[in-house]
């Protein structure tokens, strides 16, 4: 199973007990296709960056599920179906592989640096602005003649 993450901007006139349904939509679909739902964060009622429908606000929902590919064609036929569902966005997300550590047998030598040291950035040093200082004024000359 591939771990995905999926936001989803419902019709701001919903009430909580239409938010919960809509969420329990997608979140029975995805357990029903042997998925597991992994964390789920509201970010309630946003203004949306563009009209969307008609309308200037949204609310926000935030999925990050384990899924098979397959579950993904029928997740996306239900939001594209759900009269809620203003907009929708599935990422699939990459799980960086575990490091692994040298064996101990290896010298410093022949371990490779993840990445290679980088140098340091060349830095001009910027002369302090000089003091404001008043200059006396000048004695005046006075001329005979």
């Amino acid at each position: 199973m591939r771990l995905y993450e999926t936001t989803f901007i419902l019709r701001p006139d919903l009430d909580e007990e239409a938010v919960a349904a809509a969420v329990s939509k997608v979140t029975t679909l995805i357990t029903a296709g042997g998925g597991v739902i992994e964390g789920r964060d509201d970010w309630g009622k946003r203004r949306l960056a563009y009209e969307i429908d008609g309308e200037r606000d949204g609310i926000y929902v935030i999925l990050r599920f384990r899924a098979q590919p397959a579950t993904l064609k029928e997740l996306e036929r239900l939001f594209r179906l759900t009269e809620e569902v203003l907009r929708h966005l599935v990422v699939r997300w990459e799980v960086p592989p575990p490091a692994e550590k040298p064996a101990e047998s290896a010298t410093a030598s022949e371990v490779s640096p993840i990445t290679p040291p980088q140098p340091a950035p060349e830095t001009k040093e910027i002369a302090p602005p000089a003091p404001e200082t008043e200059t006396p004024p000048s004695p005046e000359v006075k001329e005979d003649a």
